[in-house]
């Protein structure tokens, strides 16, 4: 349920760049580039989604 979600990033239970600190607080937006934001600690980038 939306108004019931655990501490920290909602989708840590099946991220694969999950740590521990992902699953404690808030997490805040945060702006990638000039038209995107996310809510991660470990975003995706162009640059580390090629490995």
């Amino acid at each position: 349920m939306v108004n019931d979600l655990p501490p920290g990033c909602a989708f840590a239970a099946r991220c694969p760049r999950v740590k521990p600190n992902c699953r404690r607080g808030h997490i805040a937006l945060s702006s990638l580039g000039d038209t995107q934001a996310v809510r991660c600690l470990y975003p995706m980038t162009v640059e580390t989604a090629d490995g």
